[in-house]
């Protein structure tokens, strides 16, 4: 899960300001997501959540708008 967790982070860090990530977490658990999204919110320059659905949920990560350069 780390090196998730470091992929994820490395590709936010490559964003254009005021441009989301998407992550697709289809298969994963919902333990899983959870997990995963309380680790990358660890980050308080990030803001984290789950959207999609039960089915197929997305986790959209973006720079928290006091983070960004002015």
């Amino acid at each position: 899960m780390d090196r998730l967790i470091n992929t994820i982070l490395a590709k936010v860090a490559q964003l254009p300001a005021k441009r989301t990530l998407m992550y697709d977490v289809e298969g994963f658990t919902e333990d899983e997501v959870t997990d995963l999204q309380e680790k990358l919110a660890q980050d308080d320059t990030l803001h984290v959540e789950v959207t999609g659905t039960k089915h197929h949920p997305v986790l959209e990560i973006h720079p928290q708008s006091s983070s960004l350069p002015k």
